[in-house]
């Protein structure tokens, strides 16, 4: 087989497979008639007495109190298999003030967000990675949490898992991209990628891995957000099969060079 047959089998194969490969789109949250299944919780516990406390304004959900709020929303469990990647994204429009961004994955067991205030009914172990990310980055990090509800979640972390590259200053009124990825490389560890982007470019980033606490199965979407009032739009979370590029390459390539032995 010459060199050009044998690359044109390759590519051949990978398109073939190409469709397998995508992401599964598991919600893909628009908020363009209405918060959906999405509810708040204070994190200090305390009752709210604003009817509704977010609503859709502008096609995206809306907070416009001065409380330290923690938006959730539940879905069916998702559980990875090694190599999968689960990955969140949103876009988030900064306060008037600076603060921190705390936007993650949690298991919550047989738990369900259904209400507002579901901080103060819900019960049972919680764990969680999520990114934690400050203006002008004091004390931005990666985080695991483990705990007992009901508790403040995306609070003290249980194990700081990585450290971002570099710090900026999120200008108020400011739409900025979020990306969150957490990846089960193998049965022992999970590696985790984080992003604050403008659209065009990284403006913060985190790698980070933990060998010691392990979730493989989520059901719940949070984000925090310190101070001030804020918008969050366009939600999503998807499903990523992984293989290794160069292996998938390789593989292909094995098989195409047995289709040429057979042929001789």
């Amino acid at each position: 087989m010459k060199a050009s047959n044998y690359l044109a089998c390759t590519l051949v194969a990978v398109a073939a497979l190409a469709p397998a490969l995508q992401a599964t789109v598991i919600f893909n949250d628009t908020f363009d008639s209405g918060t959906g299944t999405y509810y708040v919780d204070d994190t200090s516990g305390v009752t709210f007495d604003t009817s509704p406390p977010i609503t859709n304004a502008s096609g995206a959900i809306t907070w416009n109190g001065n409380s330290n709020v923690i938006v959730g929303r539940s879905f069916a469990d998702q559980t990875l298999s090694v190599g999968q990647t689960i990955r969140v994204t949103a876009d988030f429009t900064t306060p008037d003030t600076a603060g921190f961004i705390r936007f993650g994955l949690w298991n919550f067991g047989a738990n369900t967000i259904t209400a507002d205030n579901w901080g103060n009914t819900l019960t049972g172990s919680a764990e969680g990675y999520y990114m934690f990310f400050q203006d002008n980055g004091a004390t931005s990090d990666e985080r695991y949490q483990s705990a007992t509800l009901p508790t403040e979640i995306m609070g003290a972390e249980t194990e700081d898992i990585g450290d971002p590259t570099g710090s900026h200053n999120f200008a108020s009124g400011t739409t900025y991209s979020l990306l969150y990825e957490i990846t089960l490389t193998a049965a022992g560890q999970v590696d985790t990628f984080a992003s604050v982007s403008d659209g065009t470019t990284v403006l913060v980033s985190s790698t980070g891995q933990t060998t010691t606490n392990i979730i493989g199965t989520f059901d719940t979407f949070a984000f925090r957000n310190q101070s001030g009032s804020f918008s969050l739009d366009n939600v999503k979370l998807e499903i990523i099969p992984e293989p290794s590029s160069a292996l998938l390459v390789g593989t292909l390539g094995g098989l195409c060079l047995l289709r040429r032995h057979r042929r001789r």
